[in-house]
């Protein structure tokens, strides 16, 4: 592959990425706190949690009103019981 060739595709990839991030929307990164009080916006909040890893932190969003809203804790936080918790591997913010 050709530094030329190299030159494009990281050119598709950005692009590429910068087009994801117009699909998903803004992120919002607030305190675990904040983040709680989101929650308490709805009747049956939605959270995708993404468990700590040896070294690392918990992780969650959630979405109210079209935004998407995130935090991470290096302590599990206690949600609600009205809240819907889909555990996944990992998260992924741009």
């Amino acid at each position: 592959m050709t530094d030329q060739d190299q030159a494009q595709q990281k050119a598709a990839e950005k692009a590429a990425i910068a087009a994801g991030l117009k699909t998903i929307g803004p992120i919002v990164y607030m305190d675990s706190d904040e983040f709680l009080e989101i929650l308490t916006m709805s009747e049956r909040p939605l959270v995708v949690y993404s468990p700590k890893r040896l070294i690392g932190t918990h992780k969650y969003l959630t979405s109210y009103k079209g935004i998407t809203f995130y935090t991470k804790s290096r302590q599990w936080l206690e949600l609600d019981e009205s809240c819907e918790v889909v555990t996944c591997k990992t998260i992924w913010v741009p």
